[in-house]
Order: C-alpha cells, then sequence, then structure tokens
C-alpha cells in the first residue's frame, strides 16, 4: 500500500534528471514496470546495479516539501495492461443493467498492526443483498471458511484464483465500477487508476486518512466510509450499504 501511494512521486524525480531504479516487492514489479522512464524495476532482495544514491519512497513527500495542498494526486498515475484488460472483460462477460463491485476485507492477517482494520467478511454480508450489484471479491488471501462462505452467495464470485500479482488486480479492477475496500493495498491500487473506490475505515484509522473527512487529497475518486466508534463495523456497512443503492439507482436510470 506505501508503495502504491508514494510510486506517484517517481515522475517528479526523473523530470530533475536521473536514472531511476525501483526496487519493489516482487507482487509490484510487473505493474511499476509499466511507469514510463524508469531504468528497471527490481523484486527486493534481488541483485541490483550500480547506483550512486537511495531513498525510499516514503521520503519523497519531504524531499518534495509536500503539503495538504500541494498533493500530487493527478489519477490515474498508474495503468492497467490493455490487453490483461480485455481479457478480464471478456472472462467477466457482457454487461447487464447491474453495477459491477469489486471487494477485499481484510489485509495481511499475519501483521498484527493491521488486524483492527480488517472487516469481518460476515460483517459485509448485508452488502451482498443490495439489489442491482454484482460482487466480486479481491481479495487474495483467503481461508477455507471464507472460500465456503462466498461459495453460497448468490451474484458474488471470488475471484482470488486468478490473481496473481497487483498487474492482475489492476487489470481486474478496470472491469468493475467500484471497489469496497478496507485500509489494504487494494485500496490504494483502486485510488491509484483513478477508479471509484470506497474504504472502510478503523476508528483510529492510518495517519494518511486525516481526520473528520470523508473525502482523501491523495486520491480524487475516493470515499471513506470511517467507524464511529472502535469496533463498529455493522454501522459502518449500514452506511455503505445506503450509499449503494443510491448509486446503483443513478448508475441505472443512465443506461439505455
Amino acid at each position: 500500500g506505501d508503495a502504491l501511494q508514494f510510486v506517484r512521486y517517481i515522475p517528479m524525480v526523473l523530470a530533475r534528471g536521473p536514472r531511476v531504479l525501483l526496487e519493489c516487492h516482487h507482487g509490484l514489479v510487473r505493474l511499476f514496470a509499466g511507469i514510463p522512464g524508469l531504468a528497471g524495476v527490481f523484486p527486493h532482495a534481488s541483485p541490483l546495479p550500480d547506483f550512486d544514491l537511495h531513498i525510499p519512497m516514503m521520503s519523497l513527500p519531504g524531499v518534495f516539501n509536500t503539503t495538504l495542498d500541494a498533493v500530487p494526486a493527478s489519477v490515474p498515475y498508474l495503468h492497467a495492461d490493455s490487453e490483461a484488460e480485455n481479457n478480464w472483460r471478456s472472462l467477466l462477460g457482457g454487461r447487464s443493467r447491474s453495477l459491477r463491485v469489486g471487494f477485499t476485507w481484510s489485509g495481511m492477517q499475519h501483521l498484527k498492526a493491521l488486524r483492527n482494520r480488517a472487516c469481518p467478511l460476515e460483517s459485509l454480508m448485508p452488502l451482498f443483498t443490495v439489489p442491482g450489484a454484482e460482487f466480486f471479491s479481491l481479495q487474495k488471501s483467503i481461508t477455507s471458511l471464507e472460500s465456503a462462505a462466498l461459495e453460497r452467495l448468490e451474484g458474488v464470485q471470488d475471484l482470488s484464483g486468478l490473481l496473481n500479482d497487483f498487474a492482475d488486480t489492476a487489470a481486474a479492477v478496470r472491469c468493475l465500477d467500484v471497489v469496497v475496500s478496507v485500509d489494504t493495498a487494494v485500496a490504494h491500487l483502486a485510488g491509484a487508476l483513478g477508479s471509484a473506490t470506497w474504504v472502510l475505515l478503523p476508528f483510529d484509522a492510518d495517519w494518511r486518512w486525516l481526520q473528520s473527512r470523508d473525502d482523501s487529497p491523495w486520491y480524487p475518486t475516493m470515499r471513506l466510509f470511517r467507524q464511529h466508534a472502535p469496533g463498529a463495523w455493522d454501522e459502518v456497512v449500514r452506511r455503505l450499504c445506503d450509499s449503494l443503492s443510491a448509486h446503483i439507482s443513478i448508475y441505472q436510470s443512465s443506461r439505455p
């Protein structure tokens, strides 16, 4: 998520004239390889060519004197592969009047710091009863119980077996109308692609989401749904369902 958010600064680095090598998580290599001007993209812990200077991407906002009013927020700054996107459109089939909604409910559960951001799958169940929508799970790490729960839901497809890296996920996201996600990498990816992205935030949300606002200066196509009390996901999901119903009405009224 950090890399997906702050890779937006790479064009600003390139504009200063250096030859730039980018090191990142292996699941991001194919996606970041599409950024114009990079001299190479390397997975973490792989051998690197010689270089003169190194800087973490999360330090770049400070180097460029970023303020709240000067966040580089032009989207999309990441792009899906066009051939992969076309393959996904064929896979998902022809369009109907139903809104296509992607969703995730947790990040990497082995990381203790991320557990409070997770929304239990059972808390999301009211979402799948909203009429006029098709749902697609973008959750990569999934338990057998969660997989079984998804299989029982009508109008819900589990895409986890087809998502090998974030390039695959990016192409899938581009074929959807809305992405609903907790605070995890998929939310940053969808925002970077300029897709409509609705993020479910815990009461003690991460610093990057600021406070007391339902939008984000980092992602102009993003909407935030915050807990009003610790652990209170049910109330967040009720607001989410109401918003989705209204969005579907607008979507369907605009279609022939």
